[in-house]
């Protein structure tokens, strides 16, 4: 497992929440001196869907915390994955068009299986409080990717298919959901990227 950083003082970590598993903890003393802040996204990540908005005022899942990206990257370690760039797209490869719908889409983080070589590109959008003007408050993950095929050297990429939309992810799902990308991602691509 990789190492991991106290949430509230960045020492190192000895455990994790044992509620949401995704802050970690140097001490049990951090724990409780983090509670009261960590509290309303521990339950909400255990409990009932939270709602945000992206910058275009939309409705969204709150998927992750605002810590998404390390909730991502820990994720993927334990699946065996490496985190590669993060993306901020401003043209979707072919198979992500559905994702033009919804213009504050296009960040994520591409992971290569280096087992196989296969790839995996996690989407999400940023979600902010006050109906998109606020802080942010997190992210809904607009989908998990893998290559479908090649066609004249260009990767054709679809969304691998999850349950329940409707229902956050939080860390257990987002597992499952790279776990399930990881298994559908057949063709190898590690070197190639559009």
């Amino acid at each position: 497992m990789a190492a991991h950083l106290c949430v509230l003082c960045s020492a190192a970590a000895k455990s994790k929440c044992s509620g949401c598993k995704m802050v970690y903890y140097c001490s049990t003393g951090c724990q409780k001196q983090h509670w009261k802040e960590h509290k309303p996204v521990c339950k909400a990540q255990q409990l009932s869907p939270q709602w945000s908005h992206d910058c275009y005022g939309k409705k969204h899942v709150v998927d992750l915390p605002v810590y998404a990206d390390e909730v991502e990257k820990d994720v993927a370690t334990e699946l065996g994955l490496d985190c590669g760039e993060y993306l901020n797209l401003g043209m979707f490869p072919e198979g992500m068009d559905h994702l033009r719908e919804n213009p504050a889409s296009g960040r994520g983080i591409r992971m290569v299986n280096r087992e196989n070589g296969t790839q995996l590109l996690v989407m999400n959008t940023p979600l902010y409080k006050d109906g998109g003007n606020g802080g942010c408050d997190g992210c809904a993950v607009d989908g998990i990717f893998v290559v479908a095929k090649r066609v004249r050297g260009e990767l054709v990429w679809r969304e691998v298919q999850r349950d329940d939309k409707e229902a956050p992810l939080g860390r257990k799902g987002l597992y499952k959901y790279m776990a399930q990308a990881k298994s559908e991602a057949k063709i190898p691509t590690a070197g190639v990227w559009k």
